[in-house]
């Protein structure tokens, strides 16, 4: 989820750089705030218009589905209060969510939240097909002090750490957890100390990309500034990345490797 200052305009820039249609626009009944969501197929992208001006780039949080909040409360240790929220979506019914947002331990984590919705959205319109994003990859966060993130996201989140992995020659540890065929890529130097009080910070997305070759094409042509293709980290990939039109979101497009 993004917090963003101009929602029209993010959700065109959105719009753009997944090459999607929004699957609805809505608003929060209670509170009036304005919401756009794009679905891909492993998860969504959801915009929502920010309560004051935020600094640049906006505001990120991590969301999860949950079929049962009671449930997922009581698993995830140091949660809020549960809420509903209902959505006045353009063209169908509302929809309500009952809401639980996490307090993050140690303080200074990305804002986590999980949700219960009555509802489950499809997958977008592509605007042009097989020349759009097709879900994502996955989602950076550089940890200043990596137990911390790691005691949060995998025993007070639950999620499952794939992988633990130190890179000697880029400096860094990198901590690989997956959910619902996403990485939360967490990530942390090996030349600097851990420092506790330091927060995390949000590090960029990558979209996961049939035909990369188009997807680019695509993007230049709308006018995005787009780095040649080159190989990823990951052996057999190939990536690029998007320099304008990201909201100031640090964006990766990434073409998996052949089966």
């Amino acid at each position: 989820m993004l917090a963003v200052d101009d929602l029209p305009t993010a959700t065109d820039a959105v719009r753009r750089l997944l090459g999607r249609e929004p699957t609805w626009r809505g608003r929060e009944r209670e509170t009036g705030v304005g919401r756009v969501r794009f679905g891909t197929e492993n998860t969504a992208l959801e915009l929502c218009q920010a309560a004051s001006p935020q600094a640049s780039p906006p505001v990120f949080g991590l969301v999860f589905a949950t079929e049962n909040l009671e449930d997922c409360a009581a698993a995830w240790a140091g949660g809020g209060p549960a809420c509903e929220r209902t959505l006045e979506i353009e063209g169908r019914e509302p929809v309500v969510r009952r809401w639980l947002e996490v307090s993050t331990q140690p303080p200074g984590g990305l804002p986590v939240a999980c949700v219960e919705s009555e509802t489950r959205d499809g997958v977008s319109k592509p605007l042009e097909p097989g020349a759009c994003a097709d879900g994502l990859d996955h989602v950076v966060v550089s940890s200043p002090e990596l137990e911390a993130s790691r005691q949060r996201y995998g025993e007070q989140l639950g999620l499952r750490l794939a992988l633990d992995r130190a890179f000697p020659e880029r400096g860094l540890r990198m901590l690989f957890f997956r959910i619902a065929g996403v990485t939360v890529e967490v990530v942390g130097s090996l030349r600097r100390p851990p420092n506790p009080d330091a927060p995390e910070a949000f590090g960029g997305l990558a979209w996961r990309c049939g035909d990369l070759e188009a997807q680019r094409k695509r993007l230049l042509a709308a006018g995005l500034d787009v780095s040649e293709i080159r190989a990823g980290f990951k052996p057999g990939t190939r990536v690029c990345t998007v320099r304008s039109g990201t909201l100031e979101v640090p964006t990766l497009l990434i073409e998996p490797a052949p089966r």
